[in-house]
């Protein structure tokens, strides 16, 4: 799955102009509280891979979105999640093989996580927006699953929010991700926003 600021940098891609309960349902499926015991097997639930299948899991996206309030932003925040989800796993499977050191490039994947998290915050020209748009709707939603709850999806947009986290970015050496380049970021949000254009266009 990808990380938060990734999945922000598609949705602002698919729609710059998107509000703020857009951009929050674009992260909200991976919102989970790590202390829940269940966390890891409900995510999986709610992402549609517990299926056996790659079919499967398609086929739920598509009776998903076949469900979901299309005039409700956060609902088409949060499919997005989903759909591009699946392809993101896609485009990393193919640079860990091409990598020659599989294993190896996805021991590194959640510090490149981290890197790139820190990067798209302190480059992007559009985080500051987008990051106050959220802020004045925090508690404005309505989410189209039950899991992860209400209170989960806020409090891990609070947490994204906070300063403790800016100031963190401020400390850290703010240097590109090695792997998850500037631009592989750009050619991945770029050709997926065009993708998901593409996709719903024949919903």
């Amino acid at each position: 799955m990808a990380s938060t600021m990734i999945h922000l940098y598609l949705a602002h891609k698919i729609n710059p102009d998107g509000c703020g309960s857009y951009f929050i349902g674009s992260f909200a499926p991976d919102t989970f509280d790590n202390k829940r015991g269940d966390a890891r097997a409900a995510k999986r639930k709610n992402h549609f891979r517990d299926t056996p299948t790659g079919d499967t899991e398609k086929a739920k996206l598509v009776k998903f979105y076949s469900q979901i309030d299309k005039s409700n932003p956060f609902h088409i925040g949060y499919f997005i999640h989903l759909l591009c989800d699946l392809w993101w796993h896609a485009a990393i499977d193919k640079i860990a093989e091409d990598s020659g050191d599989k294993q190896g490039w996805y021991d590194n994947l959640k510090n490149e996580y981290r890197t790139a998290g820190i990067w798209i915050r302190k480059n992007m020209p559009w985080v500051d927006d987008v990051f106050r748009k959220m802020e004045a709707c925090i508690n404005d939603f309505q989410s189209p699953t039950t899991d992860p709850t209400r209170e989960e999806i806020a409090s891990y947009t609070k947490g994204l929010l906070s300063p403790s986290l800016r100031e963190s970015d401020k400390n850290s050496s703010g240097n590109p991700p090695a792997i998850l380049t500037p631009a592989f970021l750009e050619s991945y949000a770029a050709e997926n926003a065009e993708r998901y254009m593409l996709w719903i266009s024949d919903k």
